[in-house]
């Protein structure tokens, strides 16, 4: 950010050591005025012997005056000449081609001449009361070491030269000074023209009373047209730099500047003075391209025995960055296609940009001019004004009619301000407000609007109090409402346009383009960029936030939060972001999302194609997430892999991690997204929960899975693992109860190969293919996989009515084929548990079954059950126990069944029975060494069907082979080629009996 614009500040302090300069040199005219009578020689260069009587020479050709010091009667202040010396009455004397030399100090010589003079003497041995110098009035100024009494050597230059067109009239007794015409003032480092000029010196007091120009003048002042002594007054450098104080309160003044006391070689108190001067009407003042326009120009100095300290004017340099080859206008050169941005220049190097310089910022040689229109008066002040509390030298450019109105067309800069302030000592610069703001404009940075501009010149400091805004060439904008602090770097003493820092206070607004930054504050920090500008590199936003372009769905991203610091890389004009960080109350919006923490953390990069994406993010403290895809998340802590595409949402144990979308949900305490694999996986104990709807959108069930190691999903492959203490409970309706529980669950969907992320937007709804359950161990011994279906009665919601138990070291859900198998031993339970009315009605007009009960079937080898079908086809040493809890007489009866291989058949019985879903056993076919044991009897045979709903066994044995029939009481087994068992009826019906053989025969 370039420095302020306008007027130059060392512009401003030279034309307070020039007006000044004006101020002593007017003194000349003092020691023309007090010159007193010629006295006594002591010792001195002029013999007092040889000095005439002035009476003897009333009237001659030429005549040479000596005039000595009053209180030092050896000390020669001056010797006036002329050619003729002629009396014209009433003590007044004609001196044609005058001319004196005038010893006002030791180290300064002063030559007056003019073409005649008229002297008001009314005593011969008397100085002039009262005169007038006509005719080319000359007045040079010497600076010499020879002492009182002796002029310069003949060829040594005057250090200032008067020249006056009109008369110039002087009173000794009221020390007055005057020329009603043009007259000018030229040094080595001044140039001074004007007219009407009135000088009024006092005596007593020793100082300059009034000096006053009443038709417009004009001052230049050459800066370096002459060496500058080592202790010239105005020029000279303060001990130490002085930092900006705040603004003073309105009504108060700023705590007096400590002046130590001075003393002279007689020991006497140092004398000081205070002067105010004013300049008026279409006051110019310009130095270089620098201009500035106002309507009154004031000055304000102390003077220690009527001389300027040497430190009152602070020395100030300016210097402009320039980069001595300016960077490509390709792609930024600090950030590399492809990775983090960094903060390095490597291709800058590359390219063989050089280091950057400084350049001077006015040109070395610059004039400094002031022009005004209408009168100049210096006047010495009583009471010490505000603007000399803390300065020895200031000055103030008013604007009445209009502002003051300052430009520099070499750097592009304009302004206005109804008043500037220049604190010289402390090279302070202010511009104030009235009823229009502080107006500045940078032709290739922007534009700004102020209440107030407090600067020092020295520390780099500027203060901005009061509201103000900016507006880029760009367009980018910011404001404020209370305050604002910009910091410019300072190198080898001189003031540079680099910016190092910059704070604003106060509903801070910032705009470029779709993007806005608003806060309470805005602090940020600037670093030299790889073409020598300042580039920013920190800002810090308090209280507020950014709010971003809108997504095609006109959808604005945003962060806002307590705390927002964003770091950046780059050259000036092209800031990238390369850190994002975020505290308190954090909430962010992007795409339709938002994500809301305590605090959260990003790193930027550019990918392959140029586009800015987060690299890296870090969220922490209550984590809330939310898409415009019905997806919510929560959590503790968050960790984002942009360049992976990996997500960890981390959890604790008040908090843990939890992930929702539509009617799932999933939480643990850790959840890892894989987006570019497309894989997801809880660490620890976790759960997964799905809600059941119908077609409608009713609620109708959930499921419910849990775990206590871990879940693993692919979902390019469709699997899903689960471990350690795995359950999964779902009710699709009101009535239903599925649960399965194992130490490892696999469920394997279909694939999906598609290039979409997890999540991605128009694919199909996943399908269940297979799932396996694995049983492991426990400390108490083996634990088996188990899977469970339950009913319960609508009239009576905790009454079970009916159950499917599985249990198996492992069950295999085959989707594709719609069967449930184990390949290994296992048990299944199937429960039946109507009413015994119920069971009756149902039973196909047969009013004498059994009823309901429960069935046991083990097995050995393996178990494959197809639920649509209804058939299940059991192996291996096979067992089926029967267990009938029907009410009555018959009550609780046990039948058991032993077979090799047995193939079951079930039914599913619908709610409309009013008993709710029920899978119930109807037949059951044994093959193989068939044992059947009921009521004590034993049925033995090689094949064998039970018929649940009527409670009928059906037995047949193969041929050669007989079905034995055992039972209690009976000596002997009853032997049939086939025999059937009304177990309702207890009846038994034999088909093609063979002979009965009793025991002894």
């Amino acid at each position: 950010m370039p420095a302020p614009a306008g007027p130059s500040p060392k512009l401003l302090g030279r034309i307070a050591a020039a007006l000044l300069a004006v101020v002593f040199g007017a003194i000349v005219w003092w020691a023309v005025a007090r010159n007193p009578a010629p006295a006594p020689t002591r010792s001195n260069p002029i013999d007092v012997d040889e000095i005439p009587d002035i009476t003897d020479i009333e009237t001659g050709e030429s005549i040479v005056i000596t005039l000595a010091d009053r209180n030092d009667p050896g000390r020669i202040t001056g010797v006036i000449e002329a050619d003729r010396f002629d009396p014209v009455g009433n003590g007044e004397r004609l001196l044609t081609n005058p001319r004196a030399w005038l010893y006002p100090s030791g180290e300064r010589a002063v030559r007056v001449t003019a073409d005649r003079a008229r002297l008001v003497m009314p005593s011969a041995n008397q100085s002039p009361e009262s005169g007038t110098l006509e005719g080319n009035v000359r007045v040079l100024v010497y600076e010499h070491a020879a002492g009182p009494g002796n002029p310069p050597p003949a060829d040594a230059a005057p250090i200032l030269t008067g020249k006056f067109e009109a008369p110039v009239r002087f009173e000794s007794r009221y020390l007055r000074l005057s020329s009603d015409g043009p007259f000018s003032l030229i040094g080595e480092r001044l140039r001074f023209e004007g007219a009407d000029l009135s000088v009024l010196l006092n005596q007593v007091r020793d100082r300059v009373e009034l000096i006053e120009i009443t038709r417009g003048g004009r001052l230049e002042f050459l800066p370096n047209a002459a060496k500058e002594p080592e202790h010239s007054s105005g020029l000279g450098e303060r001990a130490e730099a002085t930092t900006l104080p705040e603004p003073a309160p309105t009504g108060e003044n700023p705590p007096p500047i400590a002046t130590a006391p001075t003393t002279t070689n007689n020991a006497t108190a140092a004398k000081v003075d205070l002067y105010h001067a004013i300049l008026s009407e279409e006051v110019v003042v310009s130095m270089g391209t620098a201009r500035a326009e106002g309507d009154r120009l004031e000055l304000f100095a102390r003077t220690i025995d009527n001389q300027l300290p040497s430190d009152s004017l602070a020395r100030v340099g300016f210097s402009r960055t320039i980069a001595s080859r300016p960077a490509p206008p390709a792609a930024n050169p600090d950030i590399p296609s492809g990775s983090t941005i960094s903060s390095g220049n490597a291709a800058a190097d590359s390219a063989g940009i050089s280091s950057p310089t400084i350049a001077e910022g006015p040109t070395p040689d610059a004039s400094l001019t002031v022009i005004w229109q209408g009168s100049m008066a210096i006047r010495p002040v009583e009471t010490v004004p505000p603007e000399l509390t803390r300065d020895d030298a200031a000055l103030a450019m008013f604007g009445t009619a209009a502002p003051v109105r300052f430009e520099d067309p070499a750097r592009g800069a304009t302004g206005s301000a109804a008043t500037v302030r220049y604190a010289a000592s402390r090279a302070v610069l202010s511009l104030e407000a009235g009823d229009d703001p502080v107006q500045i404009a940078i032709e290739d940075a922007g534009e700004g609007s102020f209440a107030r501009v407090d600067a020092d010149l020295r520390t780099g400091v500027i203060r901005l109090p009061g509201r103000g805004s900016t507006r880029s060439r760009t367009d980018a904008a910011l404001r404020w409402s209370q305050s604002a602090r910009l910091t410019l770097e300072t190198r080898e003493g001189q003031l540079t346009d680099r910016l190092i820092d910059a704070t604003f206070a106060g509903e801070v607004l910032a705009t470029q383009q779709d993007a806005i930054l608003s806060g309470d504050t805005l602090e940020t920090i600037f670093a030299p960029g790889s073409d020598g500008r300042s580039a920013l590199r920190v800002a810090t936003v308090t209280g507020g936030g950014f709010t971003g372009a809108a997504d095609d769905l006109g959808r604005p991203q945003s962060l806002f939060a307590e705390l927002i610091r964003v770091d950046f890389v780059g050259n000036a004009g092209r800031p990238e972001p390369v850190r994002v960080a975020a505290t308190g109350d954090v909430v962010g919006k992007a795409n339709g999302a938002e994500l809301v923490a305590d605090r959260a953390t990003a790193t930027l990069a550019r990918n392959g194609m140029g586009d800015l994406f987060v690299r890296t993010a870090d969220a922490s403290g209550a984590i809330v997430y939310r898409d415009s895809q019905n997806t919510t998340a929560s959590g503790s802590g968050l960790a984002v892999d942009g360049a992976r595409e990996t997500l960890r949402l981390s959890g604790s144990s008040t908090n843990p991690a939890n992930a929702t979308r539509g009617d799932s949900s999933l939480t643990g305490p850790a959840i890892d997204l894989d987006a570019r694999n497309r894989r997801m996986a809880v660490s620890g104990a976790g759960r997964f929960q799905h809600l059941l709807r119908d077609d409608t959108g009713v609620e109708t069930g959930r499921v419910i899975a849990d775990w206590t190691d871990s879940m693993r999903f692919d979902d390019a492959l469709g699997r899903l693992v689960c471990e350690g203490g795995v359950s999964v409970v779902s009710t699709p309706d009101a009535y239903t109860r599925d649960t399965l529980k194992a130490a490892r669950v696999e469920v394997e969907m279909t694939p999906r190969l598609t290039p979409d992320r997890v999540g991605g937007r128009g694919t199909s709804e996943r399908q269940v293919t297979i799932a396996r359950a694995y049983g492991g161990s426990s400390d108490s011994g083996p634990a088996p996989a188990t899977a469970e279906t339950r009913t319960y009665d609508p009239s009576n919601p905790e009454r079970v009515t009916g159950l499917l138990y599985l249990e198996s070291d492992q069950i295999v859900a085959d989707n594709e084929r719609s069967q449930l198998r184990v390949p290994g031993a296992g048990t299944l339970l199937v429960l039946d548990r109507r009413d015994e009315s119920d069971a009756r009605a149902e039973a196909d007009g047969i009013g004498n079954t059994l009823g309901p009960g429960l069935t046991r079937f083990d097995w050995t080898r393996s178990m494959t059950l197809d639920r649509p079908a209804g058939i299940g086809e059991m192996r291996g040493d096979v067992r089926v126990t029967h267990k009938t809890i029907a009410k009555g007489a018959g009550a609780e009866q046990l039948a058991y069944l032993d077979c090799d291989e047995l193939t079951a058949r079930f039914g599913q019985l619908s709610r409309d029975s009013g008993t709710g879903d029920r899978f119930a056993l109807e037949t059951a076919d044994a093959r193989g060494r068939v044992t059947f044991r009921a009521g004590g009897k034993t049925l033995s045979a090689d094949g064998a069907r039970y018929e649940a709903a009527r409670s009928v066994l059906y037995t047949l044995a193969a041929p050669g082979n007989l079905v034995t029939l055992t039972e209690p009481g009976r000596a002997a087994p009853l032997s049939a080629r086939a025999i059937s068992w009304d177990l309702a009826r207890d009846m038994i019906e034999i088909n093609r009996p063979s002979p009965v053989v009793l025991p002894g025969n």
